[in-house]
């Protein structure tokens, strides 16, 4: 004890300071990490509800642009036919 005297360092001080830092990470722990660490959990879930929507929404375009295909390839097909028979006809 004599020795961390001469250096200067007051072991009742010393202590009350580790003390007082305890309480401080604590209390950030408290109020500042679990409410930070809770906000982007909620965040990083709405992120990937979003990414899932996207995805819904790309396949159901993809699908629709599929049958527009479809039709439009049967209309042009009925025109063709149409025309044919009309220059059969006359």
């Amino acid at each position: 004890m004599e020795g961390l005297a001469n250096l200067g360092i007051n072991m009742p001080t010393l202590l009350a300071q580790l003390i007082n830092v305890a309480i401080l990470f604590g209390l950030l722990y408290l109020v500042a990490y679990r409410p930070i660490m809770r906000m982007l959990d909620e965040r990083s879930r709405k992120v990937k509800e979003s990414m899932e929507q996207t995805e819904f929404i790309k396949q159901q375009a993809e699908r629709a642009e599929g049958e527009a295909a479809k039709r439009i390839e049967a209309a042009s097909k009925e025109g063709q036919e149409a025309i044919a028979r009309a220059m059969r006809t006359g």
